[in-house]
C-alpha cells in the first residue's frame, strides 16, 4: 500500500490501493479513527526511512523468538512487507504471541493465524446483512466458497443486529458453540431440510441437525446412531426433547438389563454414552 493511499474526494476521505491479484484499484470509506491511524503510520514511516520511502510499511529484521516478548533488536528495512506468511513480521510476531502465551479459542484449540482474517469489517456487514453473494462480489472473489472460508466471522453483538435465518445455537462435534456462519449455506437458507425429527420408538427417536446434503440418504445408514455421528449437531432448541428422550434411554436401559434383553440394551447404552458427550454443555449453553 503506498504511503499517500489517502485521499480526499468531494469532502469525504478513502483509502486507496491497487489490488494486483484482480488488476484493479479499489477505494474503502475511511473514518476519522481510520484516518488517525493511518496518518500517525505516515508520520511514523517518514521520520524512520525518510521521505523517499514510498510505501505505508515496511519490513522488519531480527525477529527471534529469543528476544519475546521486547524483540529490542528489532530494525527497520525501508522494503515492502512480504506477503508469505511465514514471511510476514506481523504474522510471525502474533504467531509467536499465541505460541508463548498459549492462547486458545472457544474450543480449547490454539488458531492458526494468518494475515487474512484481519480484513476490514466491512465484509462481515455485507456478509451478515445482505449474504455471501454480496459479500463474493464486495471481495472481488471468483468463488463465494473462498469468501465463505476465509472472511472474519462478525462478532455476536454484530449477530444480534441483524434477522439471521437461523436463530437456534447448535454446537460442533467439540462440544463447543457453533457458529452460524460456519454452518452449510443450504442449512442456514433451509433449517428443515436438514433437521432430523425421527419418533419412532423406541429404536428410531433422533432429534437436531444434519450437516450432510439432505437430498442424499445417509450414506452409512447411521440414524439410530446419529448422535455419536460427527455430522450430527444438536440444538438448543431441541433441549427439553433430548432430556425427555435420555430419560426414557435410562429407563430402557434398567428394563432391558432385568428381562436380560441384549440388544435393547447395547442400543439404550450407545445412545445414553453418545449424549453424555454433549448435553451436559448444550444446558449450559442453553441457559446462558
Amino acid at each position: 500500500m503506498s504511503l499517500d493511499c489517502l485521499v480526499e474526494e468531494n469532502g469525504k476521505w478513502y483509502v486507496k490501493f491497487y489490488q494486483h491479484k484482480t488488476s484493479r484499484w479499489h477505494k474503502i470509506f475511511a473514518n476519522r479513527e481510520i484516518r488517525k491511524v493511518i496518518e500517525q503510520q505516515q508520520q511514523w514511516i517518514r521520520e524512520t526511512l525518510g521521505s523517499d520511502y514510498s510505501y505505508l510499511f515496511c519490513h522488519f529484521w531480527s525477529i527471534r523468538r529469543e528476544s519475546y516478548p521486547a524483540f529490542s533488536s528489532i530494525k527497520p528495512l525501508p522494503k515492502p512487507p512480504k506477503i508469505t506468511a511465514g514471511a510476514n513480521p506481523m504474522v510471525r510476531i502474533i504467531r509467536m504471541l499465541i505460541e508463548r502465551e498459549d492462547i486458545r479459542d472457544a474450543n480449547r484449540q490454539k488458531p492458526h493465524f494468518t494475515g487474512r482474517i484481519t480484513r476490514h469489517s466491512r465484509l462481515q456487514e455485507v456478509r451478515t446483512k445482505y449474504g455471501i453473494k454480496a459479500a463474493q462480489l464486495y471481495a472481488d472473489h471468483q468463488s463465494s466458497n473462498t469468501t465463505f472460508q476465509h472472511y472474519t466471522p462478525p462478532t455476536r453483538e454484530q449477530v444480534a443486529e441483524v434477522d439471521l435465518p437461523f436463530q437456534e445455537l447448535l454446537m460442533n462435534p467439540d462440544n463447543r458453540f457453533l457458529p452460524w456462519q460456519s454452518l452449510p449455506e443450504s442449512l442456514l437458507k433451509n433449517p428443515k431440510a436438514h433437521e432430523l425429527d425421527l419418533e419412532i420408538a423406541p429404536r428410531l427417536v433422533v432429534y437436531g441437525h444434519c450437516i450432510l446434503n439432505p437430498k442424499t440418504p445417509c450414506p452409512v445408514n447411521l440414524f439410530p446412531k446419529c448422535y455419536g455421528c460427527s455430522s450430527f449437531r444438536p440444538s438448543t432448541g431441541k433441549l427439553s426433547l433430548y432430556e425427555r428422550q435420555y430419560q426414557g434411554e435410562r429407563q430402557r436401559l434398567a428394563e432391558a438389563e432385568k428381562l436380560g434383553a441384549e440388544l435393547a440394551q447395547q442400543e439404550a447404552k450407545a445412545t445414553i454414552e453418545a449424549m453424555d458427550k454433549w448435553l451436559p454443555e448444550l444446558r449450559r449453553l442453553a441457559n446462558g
